[in-house]
């Protein structure tokens, strides 16, 4: 068994789609001299050629090499179809899977590049989640390495306790079904600090799998923004209890 794109005949196969049989009595005078040695050197009669894949989307040639004479209706090219459709699923899942690491990789180089947090998480079919990426604004906010602490019960032990049943509901709401959240609560990063954040996130839901399969998102630190306000806030105050005396003096 091998793939090959250029092979005797496997231009008239990747154009019709059909199967094609050189034998060595028919048609090895059409094949090259290498070859025609391989078939002398190995005591091969036949060579079955057959489509990996669709007209529009052929991934190659299967080669099968065989010690007997055949003809196109031989059971065996049944078989063939068979291993060749098999091989096509397995080399479009291949491709696909490649394709979905490719995007993954430009994902991670963008968003390390950016302050805030970005993940992506799994969702298993035993409800179990499992972090595919994080960026590494995770360490600059928390303080954890991605290794050790970027997953979902870790940073659920990071949230405030006050803040707790708040975030299990908006977990909840997003594995019910595809859609986005936002919401705002706090953490207690490695060192005890408290940190205010926003966390946008988007849930994935699969139609075969009838669940939530992915949740993306990204996650702000809003600390310094909460500071300034209740700086304000305190300012307010002092300026109201000032402006209350004055007139009550």
């Amino acid at each position: 068994l091998e793939f090959r794109r250029v092979l005797f005949r496997s231009g008239s196969v990747l154009r019709s789609g059909d199967p094609a049989v050189v034998s060595e009595e028919r048609r090895l005078e059409e094949v090259r001299p290498r070859v025609r040695r391989i078939f002398a050197e190995h005591g091969l009669k036949t060579v079955l050629l057959v489509q990996v894949g669709g007209p529009q989307d052929a991934l190659g040639v299967l080669t099968l090499w065989f010690p007997r004479a055949m003809e196109t209706n031989d059971p065996i090219v049944d078989v063939a179809k068979t291993i060749a459709a098999h091989a096509a699923v397995a080399v479009s899942r291949a491709n696909a899977l490649e394709d979905r690491r490719a995007s993954e990789e430009r994902l991670q180089l963008v968003s390390d590049n950016v302050s805030d947090v970005a993940y992506s998480i799994a969702v298993r079919s035993d409800g179990s989640f499992v972090t595919e990426w994080v960026n590494n604004a995770f360490h600059e906010m928390t303080g954890w390495d991605t290794h050790e602490g970027a997953t979902v019960e870790h940073w659920m032990h990071m949230v405030h306790p006050d803040d707790f049943p708040s975030i299990h509901e908006h977990l909840l709401r997003l594995l019910g079904e595809s859609r986005a959240e936002v919401m705002e609560y706090r953490i207690i990063d490695r060192q005890g600090d408290l940190h205010w954040v926003e966390g946008r996130s988007r849930s994935v839901w699969s139609e075969a799998e009838q669940r939530v399969v992915r949740i993306y998102g990204v996650i702000r630190d809003r600390t310094e923004q909460h500071r300034t306000a209740e700086a304000l806030q305190a300012l307010e105050r002092v300026r109201s209890e000032e402006h209350t005396s004055e007139l009550q003096s």
